[in-house]
């Protein structure tokens, strides 16, 4: 005799707090959420019963069910200023932490969020890196085979909780292009994004819960500066789409690795040195008649300042910025650029 089961995906949307099946699903998450990862949970009920609050985004808290049971707990918003939903948390029960499961869920939200009419062209979804390298690359590589890819450059997970400092982190930021491949995505539209996650998703959240305005400012200030830290890191203007996982940059075990460029320091240092050891000759040709003993310590003493800043400019900006500041020296840098 041969026992088939059927599985039977449903999505839960749920619209109050006081929804068993909600408690259900927030119980999964209580018992699967890391630390650095939390949301308080407080807060997400509140904000179940408050969503027409929200004016910068659309939140959805949803769960999961299989066969009728409660095996999962998800967080997804709506960005209008960008057009793009960000899925903020997909957490399944241990047992139930399969790619079916994850595909029945990413299928079934689009579907309900397509019955809305919600015109969106981007989905994004956050990874925290993890300590546990192997874990977080297959994790990585089961979104890959759902047409996520990762975003090649630095981004932060802004903090979940004004107490929880520990959740302010380096991650990764994915996306999934619904109706394009793009290989690159550009400079001002990857700041775009995380602005427009950062203010009109999670601060517009957290603007419920602050206890005073110096909370408020305290917390606008801090998004601004992990901005400032990854418009720093963009030296290109053009940002690859290239998936996980990276090849390790020099000989440390980087996640997000930089572009590989030709060093202009190093060279502009060369041509320095080589331009000054000329000059410096020149002048201990010209200055023959004169004391020629001081004139070449003072050339030497010179010379070897410059060497030494030169040397110093291949790894310290203040050092090229200074070199480059010389009189007949900076018109020859502005020759090599």
């Amino acid at each position: 005799t041969m026992i088939t089961f059927k599985l039977n995906y449903t999505l839960n949307v749920f619209e109050t707090c006081c929804d068993k099946d909600f408690q259900d699903a927030l119980e999964i998450y209580r018992r699967n959420i890391f630390r650095q990862e939390k949301t308080p949970t407080n807060e997400i009920a509140w904000v179940i019963d408050n969503r027409k609050k929200f004016k910068t985004s659309m939140p959805f808290i949803m769960g999961i069910k299989l066969n009728n049971k409660i095996i999962g707990f998800s967080e997804i918003a709506f960005i209008p200023k960008i057009k793009s939903l960000i899925i903020d948390y997909i957490i399944f029960d241990a047992k139930y932490r399969t790619n079916s499961a994850f595909y029945s869920f990413l299928l079934l939200a689009l579907e309900y969020i397509n019955s809305l009419k919600i015109d969106y062209d981007y989905i994004l979804f956050e990874k925290v890196i993890k300590g546990d390298e192997e874990a977080f690359i297959t994790e990585i590589s089961e979104l890959q085979l759902e047409g996520f890819q990762v975003i090649n450059q630095l981004y932060f997970q802004p903090r979940l909780d004004i107490d929880n400092v520990d959740s302010e982190q380096e991650a990764i930021l994915l996306i999934y292009q619904k109706n394009n491949s793009n290989p690159f995505i550009s400079k001002e539209s990857y700041l775009n994004m995380i602005s427009a996650i950062y203010f009109d998703y999670y601060f517009e959240w957290d603007s419920f819960f602050f206890k005073n305005d110096e909370e408020k400012t305290e917390n606008y200030a801090r998004l601004n500066l992990h901005i400032e830290k990854i418009a720093e890191t963009l030296k290109i203007s053009q940002i690859k789409i290239n998936g996980y996982p990276f090849q390790s940059n020099s000989n440390e075990n980087k996640i997000i690795p930089e572009e590989r460029k030709t060093n202009k320091k190093i060279w502009k240092a060369l041509l320095f040195m080589i331009t000054f050891s000329i000059i410096t000759l020149a002048i201990i040709l010209a200055v023959k008649k004169l004391n020629i003993e001081l004139a070449i310590v003072i050339v030497i003493f010179v010379f070897n300042i410059f060497i030494w800043l030169a040397f110093l400019a291949l790894t310290e900006d203040r050092a090229m910025k200074l070199i480059q500041k010389i009189p007949f020296i900076s018109k020859f840098f502005g020759r090599t650029k």
